[in-house]
């Protein structure tokens, strides 16, 4: 019968993603230990981020849910997810005395889902259930720079996530911390470093199989990649930024259709300077901190003193790789290509302003070979540029 549920809730960016293949790799070694992985399936897929099905379950309009919209499930896809999530959690919760859900989506989930939330593991028993929650933290910049292009990359507003920011103090644990101990009043909350975790013998992986579960990790089959996930460049993040707060939204997330993962998936390939907090970030969260009081504003003043390498914006697009970049964005769809081609012709107005004229023209050179309806698209560059060389 089942007693206890261990909840891993990230954060996001902390080798979360490779936690979960591997427990879902050793599910069943973590079952002969009594430790429950359950295995949720979509569209015959197995899943190993357990985000998807809680969050379908907890969620009160799950139809916005960012997964739900952009792999287009129906209201019967997303009802019969509902029903089979539910039908996993009670059948395979009487087989062992504890359960490890894996979700960073639950780290910023509303007093309501966390309700929801527990009331749906505690019908799992008969018997009052106990709540465990486990997160890593990272250093706060590194952390803000990850969660920030995340959020970009999942279609939320680059204006919407900065604003959250910068309105309370600065912060690596971007988790609802107040809102889980309301809900979870007698449960234990426990906060992993993730730089102190990845430095424990095997890593993060050993670090949370030993200490959390209480197993000998040397006996596990762990894979030696912390994650398949890759940071955005610089240009990739510029790119789907505008790529995503110019597509056609109803719901605040972006919906291109079954094309609008596979276009930021191919976005997110270019490779380039690593992404990192830049002017422009840094100006709007000083700008919202100083609207909301006098001690977020210099927390934030602070937290930006420490750092001396913010780039600029005239930084981004210097000495970009046109071939390889023309290559990827020909393989996006014509809509977002047509979005990206005004995006490139505005900065190369910008840039030529600057009398930066090497890295307009490169960004011209972008555009011109990007192929529009099957042809090389040069109509818009004359006309914004009125044929002049640049």
């Amino acid at each position: 019968m089942l007693e206890k549920v261990i909840f891993h809730i990230g954060l996001h960016k902390t080798g979360t993603t490779s936690l979960q293949f591997d427990f879902l790799r050793n599910s069943r070694r973590l079952k002969k230990s009594g430790i429950l992985y359950p295995k949720f399936y979509v569209r015959r897929n197995a899943l190993s981020n357990h985000s998807w099905p809680i969050l379908n379950l907890i969620l009160s309009s799950p139809s916005d849910y960012h997964l739900n919209i952009s792999n287009k499930m129906t209201n019967n896809e997303r009802d019969d997810f509902f029903k089979a999530t539910l039908k996993t959690l009670h059948s395979q919760a009487k087989d062992s005395p504890v359960m490890l859900i894996s979700g960073e989506g639950l780290s910023i989930v509303g007093y309501d889902a966390l309700v929801r939330l527990r009331n749906h593991f505690q019908l799992l028993s008969i018997k009052p259930i106990e709540f465990e929650f486990h997160y890593f933290t990272r250093s706060k910049f590194s952390f803000i720079q990850s969660i920030i292009q995340e959020r970009v990359k999942n279609g939320e507003s680059e204006h919407a996530i900065v604003n959250s920011m910068a309105s309370n103090m600065p912060s690596n644990e971007y988790i609802h911390i107040d809102e889980l101990k309301r809900v979870f009043n007698k449960s234990k909350l426990y906060k992993h470093d993730y730089d102190l975790a990845c430095n424990y013998e095997s890593g993060i992986k050993s670090y949370f199989f030993s200490n959390v579960l209480g197993m000998d990790s040397s006996l596990l089959r762990l894979n030696e990649k912390y994650s398949k996930n890759k940071s955005l460049s610089v240009q990739s993040y510029e790119m789907v930024k505008f790529y995503t707060e110019n597509s056609v939204s109803n719901t605040g997330v972006p919906v291109l259709g079954s094309e609008y993962k596979s276009n930021i998936d191919l976005l997110s390939r270019f490779s380039g300077r690593r992404f990192e907090i830049n002017e422009r970030h840094k100006e709007l969260i000083l700008d919202v901190a100083a609207k909301k009081n006098t001690a977020v504003r210099e927390a934030w003043e602070k937290f930006f003193l420490e750092r001396n390498n913010i780039f600029s914006l005239q930084e981004v697009w210097q000495g970009v790789d046109v071939k390889k970049l023309t290559k990827i964005i020909n393989l996006t769809s014509e809509e977002c290509k047509n979005i990206l081609v005004d995006y490139f012709i505005a900065q190369a107005l910008f840039y030529k302003s600057l009398n930066d004229f090497n890295t307009a023209n490169n960004l011209i050179n972008v555009v011109k070979k990007i192929t529009l309806d099957g042809e090389l698209n040069n109509s818009r560059l004359a006309s914004c540029f009125c044929c002049d060389e640049v």
